[in-house]
């Protein structure tokens, strides 16, 4: 039997509930499951969680679905709902140790470097009425400075898809004109192109809509398949290796 003072999950149908146990072992097998937990448990901590995510409830078909569950502590008489998976990811997802002050120094100092050095050639080109500067290479300096090995930031991955979607972007121009049907397809064909070559760099799915909305590229035409996408991520390679030089060389 379960003292008044211990926590208890019980589940029913598809409810689940953490409340404090003030019933009968004979009360208690009327549900289907039921764990107890001790007086002094967290119910915040990684091991209560584990034994909850891990518990199925039969929804009478024989299929076992994750449920939603309530949880509440002795003094505090309210639910509050809990996604079982969700939550134990999100925690797990944060990283235990907060980065050095080096970590987060060289990458944005990489950053203001490349746009500064880009206002420098859009200074050049301006009589022309082109611009290097565009809003994707923003996500693009994230990737490359704070996340270099992530699959997105592989040099493969930023040249084929910047080349591929930009190159979309313009044939959908060509065909469709521009409007929401010429948006949706290049968009669409943007992310079947970077799944068929395996170049996943969500940044360049910007391209083509850039492309599509904005005239002053348009007498580009084929060569905005080089510029200023592929150009510009050339010049930030250079950036990203003196910012990876200095990450190793100086940490503090």
């Amino acid at each position: 039997m379960a003292t008044p003072s211990s926590y208890v999950l019980r589940c029913r149908g598809s409810q689940c509930f953490i409340i404090p146990s003030k019933l009968s072992s004979a009360a208690a097998l009327k549900y289907h499951d039921t764990i107890f937990f001790s007086h002094n448990a967290d119910l915040s901590t990684p091991d209560v969680f584990h034994c909850i995510n891990s518990l199925r409830i039969s929804n009478g078909t024989g299929r076992k679905k994750t449920k939603y569950l309530k949880a509440s502590a002795a003094s505090a008489g309210s639910h509050h709902p809990i996604p079982a998976n969700w939550w134990e990811q999100f925690l797990k997802s944060k990283s235990p140790n907060p980065p050095c002050l080096s970590e987060i120094l060289w990458p944005s100092a990489g950053a203001f470097v490349s746009m500064a050095a880009m206002g420098l050639v859009d200074q050049i080109l301006a009589p022309r009425g082109l611009t290097l500067t565009i809003a994707p290479f923003g996500a693009v300096c994230v990737l490359l400075f704070a996340a270099p090995n992530a699959d997105a930031s592989q040099k493969y991955n930023v040249m084929i898809a910047h080349m591929g979607c930009a190159l979309i972007g313009v044939l959908a121009l060509a065909v469709l004109g521009s409007g929401w049907m010429a948006r949706s397809v290049a968009l669409a064909s943007s992310v079947a192109f970077m799944l068929c070559t395996h170049s996943f760099h969500p940044p360049a799915a910007g391209l083509p809509l850039l492309f599509i909305d904005a005239p002053k590229f348009h007498h580009l035409k084929w060569w905005y398949t080089f510029f200023p996408g592929a150009i510009g991520c050339l010049l930030l390679f250079l950036v990203q290796a003196g910012v990876e030089i200095l990450k190793e060389k100086y940490q503090f």
